[in-house]
């Protein structure tokens, strides 16, 4: 699945406060290596539907090791990033969540294979390289100034 990414046009402005803000968008990806969060509401080892806002660390993999653990699944291309640590990844439900990296949004969950399996890093989708699409597409919707 490739380019796993949408905007939304929201009838009413969100009211920003402590726990709603607008976050930048990266212009150019993380390094390898570097850390990042992702959050969500989705799946955890001990909950099928957590109640309260997850979050974990994880760390940004090299593309071609990526590209390596899925060789047989799918292509990992530029569009996509990919991030996990050892039993830390993001899982289902958490699709469209944020991967955040010095306070810029680096990523969109996408999809992996299983959660925080070890041979198989969560794969994002890649906001510096989608960015010229989501400011064209903010800019249609009239909503440029909101990112």
């Amino acid at each position: 699945m490739f380019n796993d990414i949408a905007l939304l046009q929201l009838n009413t402005p969100l009211e920003l406060d402590d726990r709603v803000k607008i976050i930048s968008l990266a212009s150019s990806e993380p390094k390898d290596g570097a850390t990042g969060i992702v959050s969500g509401w989705g799946t955890t080892e001990s909950e099928y539907q957590p109640l309260r806002l997850k979050s974990v660390n994880v760390t940004i993999v090299p593309r071609e090791e990526c590209s390596q653990a899925y060789v047989d699944i799918m292509r990992i291309n530029a569009e996509e990033i990919c991030a996990a640590d050892p039993g830390k990844d993001s899982c289902s439900k958490d699709s469209g969540g944020p991967l955040v990296h010095n306070n810029e949004l680096v990523g969109i969950v996408s999809l992996g294979k299983g959660c925080a399996d070890p041979q198989y890093p969560g794969v994002y989708v890649n906001v510096a390289v989608m960015r010229k699409w989501i400011e064209k597409g903010a800019n249609k919707l009239g909503s440029l100034e909101q990112i």
